[in-house]
């Protein structure tokens, strides 16, 4: 693994810990634009007090500062850089990836747009990466318009859930055996138990 590599695998592993998943189920969302720091800070100040969302700043590395945002049934983490902003979630997180990812960039649109004097954003440059099960960087890039994008990022939520399927498929498979397997030895118990006092009461 490759040093570039291994920088994404700590941040995706720093923010899985804040998630409570596995590094493998983090993905990355960076829009690719210049940014002022400044915008960052009203970014969240508006997040706060129009959108009622809650934030906390972290320590942990994640190429910037990372800031966690949350509702009452999703969270991602925003983190900050010179060249845009990127937002990490939770891969099979269909909540944030139809309210809270939305709600955030429709807000940095707005921002970016009054702030600079310049058109919103239609964010036809995001950049997605992500490790697979194999330990390896996963890279994507998007020219498609924003709507577009997160088409694509629904199928990998598909995916996902697909696989969290067969998991529990499997799951489900060994219990009933498990529960078969303690029928069979409860009856054996019994019986073996019902020969005994027999055998006890005859002599």
């Amino acid at each position: 693994m490759d040093y570039r590599a291994k920088t994404f695998k700590t941040k995706f592993t720093n923010a899985a810990r804040h998630f409570g998943v596995k590094s493998g189920q983090v993905t990355s969302l960076k829009l690719r634009e210049n940014v002022h720091s400044s915008d960052y800070g009203e970014l969240l100040e508006i997040l706060k007090c129009e959108a009622r969302l809650h934030w906390q700043n972290l320590n942990e590395d994640f190429q910037g500062k990372g800031y966690l945002v949350s509702t009452s049934n999703s969270k991602v983490i925003i983190v900050e850089h010179e060249t845009g902003l990127e937002i990490l979630y939770i891969t099979s997180s269909i909540a944030s990836l139809i309210q809270l990812i939305p709600l955030i960039f429709q807000y940095w649109n707005r921002l970016r747009g009054s702030r600079h004097f310049s058109h919103p954003s239609d964010f036809r440059n995001i950049e997605i990466r992500r490790i697979d099960n194999n330990g390896n960087l996963q890279e994507h890039q998007s020219s498609m318009p924003f709507d577009t994008t997160f088409i694509s990022l629904a199928d990998a939520i598909d995916t996902e859930l697909q696989r969290l399927q067969k998991e529990i498929k499997i799951l489900t498979f060994r219990v009933k055996s498990l529960e078969k397997n303690n029928s069979k030895q409860i009856i054996h118990t019994k019986s073996k138990g019902k020969k005994s006092k027999i055998e006890k009461n005859s002599r």
